[in-house]
C-alpha cells in the first residue's frame, strides 16, 4: 500500500506528479520531504481522493470535557438532582406541616441553602400532627433532607462553577477586574433582591437591602421574611439562582490572594537558573533525580526544550508526575514501533493488526 504524495509547484501549473519518495519502504515514505503534500492512503479500496476528503482528527482537551457538551451535560445533570431533592422537601414540607404550596418550596429552598430563617419550622409537625411517631418520623426524615440538601447543592455548584472558578478561566482576567466585576455583580443581586422585596412587600429600601445582604450571606437571622405567597414565591427563587451567583462571585474574589502568591512563586521557580547555565545546573538538568524518576532524561551531556518544559510544569505543579506518567503509558500504547516517535510505522502496524484480528475472526465462518 503506497502513500502519495502530490508536489505543490505541480499542482500550481496545472499537473499533477505522484511518487513514491525515496528512502521508502515497501513504497511507504516515512519522512516526506519539504514542499510535498502527504495524502493519507486509502482504505477498503477506496480512491486516495476519497481517504484524503475524511475529516481530519479533532484532538480533545480539558475545558471540551468540563465547559463542552459533556460538561454542559454534567450540568444539567445537577440542576436536575437539586431541584428533585428540592422538591422531596416541598412535598414533605406541604403534607407533615399542612402549609401551602408556595410555603412549602420556599421553606425547602431555605433550609438546602442554610438560610434558614426560621419563620417555617420543623417543629410546627405538632400543630398538625399530634402522633409523637409522626413528630418524630419528620424529625429524623428532615435531619436526612438537610444533610444531603447542603451536601447536594454544594457538588451541584462545584460542577457548575467550579472549573470557572479554580481552572485556567480565572488566569485570564487581572485581579481589579475580576474584583470590580464580582463587585459590581454583587451589587446588582442587592439591588435586585432589594427591588423585588419593596414592590412585593411594601418594605422599605433599607429594609429591603437588609433582606437581601442577610439572605446573599445566609445568614439568615429570621426577624424579616416575607410573608405573603408572592413575596415567599419570589425569595424562593432568589435564594436558589442568587445565592449560586453568590458563591460564584465571593469564590473569585477569594482566590485572588491565592493566585496572586501562586504567581509570584511561579516566577521564582522559572527564573531559578537565570539567564546564565553553569555546569553544575547543566547535570542537574540532565542527569538529576528528578529528571531520571520522571523518565525524561535522554542523555546526561544535554536537555532538550520539551524535557525541560515538561520538568518545569511538574515543578510547578501544573501537572503531576502520575500525570505524565500516564501521558507516557498513553504515548506507548500508540508507538507500535518502539521508536519514541509516533509515524507511519505505527499506522501501518495498527491497520496490519486489525486486519489480523478480523481474519481471525473470520477464518471460523469458513
Amino acid at each position: 500500500m503506497d502513500i502519495l504524495y502530490e508536489d505543490h509547484r505541480s499542482r500550481r501549473s496545472g499537473s499533477h506528479a505522484t511518487a513514491a519518495m525515496p528512502g521508502s519502504t515497501d513504497g511507504v515514505s516515512l519522512l516526506p520531504q519539504r514542499g510535498y503534500e502527504k495524502v493519507a492512503p486509502a482504505d477498503n479500496g477506496q480512491p486516495a481522493a476519497a481517504a484524503a476528503a475524511r475529516q481530519p482528527h479533532r484532538p480533545l482537551h480539558l475545558r471540551d470535557v468540563t465547559v463542552g457538551r459533556e460538561g454542559r451535560q454534567r450540568k444539567l445533570l445537577a440542576a436536575a438532582a437539586l431541584l428533585t431533592c428540592t422538591l422531596c422537601g416541598a412535598v414533605a414540607a406541604h403534607t407533615m406541616l399542612g402549609v401551602t404550596w408556595v410555603e412549602a418550596f420556599y421553606f425547602a429552598v431555605a433550609t438546602i441553602t442554610t438560610v434558614g430563617y426560621g419563620d417555617i419550622n420543623p417543629l410546627q409537625v405538632a400543630k398538625h400532627h399530634h402522633s409523637h411517631a409522626a413528630q418524630n418520623a419528620f424529625l429524623v426524615f428532615h435531619m436526612c433532607y438537610i444533610i444531603v440538601g447542603v451536601s447536594l447543592i454544594g457538588v451541584a455548584l462545584s460542577i457548575m462553577v467550579g472549573y470557572e472558578v479554580h481552572g485556567h478561566l480565572g488566569r485570564l482576567h487581572s485581579q481589579s477586574t475580576v474584583l470590580l466585576t464580582s463587585c459590581a455583580a454583587f451589587a446588582a443581586l442587592i439591588g435586585l433582591g432589594t427591588t423585588g422585596m419593596c414592590a412585593l412587600e411594601g418594605w422599605t429600601l433599607l429594609q429591603g437591602a437588609y433582606w437581601a445582604v442577610v439572605t446573599l450571606s445566609t445568614v439568615g437571622y429570621g426577624q424579616l421574611v416575607p410573608a405573603s405567597a408572592p413575596g415567599q414565591l419570589f425569595a424562593t427563587g432568589f435564594m436558589l439562582a442568587a445565592i449560586s451567583c453568590e458563591v460564584y462571585l465571593f469564590s473569585r474574589v477569594a482566590m485572588l490572594p491565592l493566585h496572586a502568591y501562586r504567581r509570584k512563586m511561579e516566577e521564582r521557580i522559572l527564573g531559578q537558573y537565570g539567564d546564565v547555565l553553569h555546569e553544575e545546573q547543566l547535570w542537574e538538568l540532565a542527569s538529576g533525580d528528578q529528571m531520571r524518576s520522571l523518565g525524561l532524561s535522554q542523555s546526561d551531556d544535554f536537555v532538550t526544550r520539551e524535557e525541560f518544559c515538561l520538568m518545569m510544569l511538574v515543578r510547578l505543579e501544573r501537572i503531576s508526575p502520575e500525570d505524565l506518567s500516564q501521558c507516557q503509558e498513553a504515548f506507548n500504547r500508540l508507538d507500535v514501533s518502539k521508536n519514541g516517535q509516533l509515524d507511519w510505522r505505527d499506522v501501518n502496524a495498527m491497520r496490519a493488526r486489525r486486519a489480523s484480528v478480523q481474519l481471525q475472526k473470520a477464518q471460523p465462518l469458513d
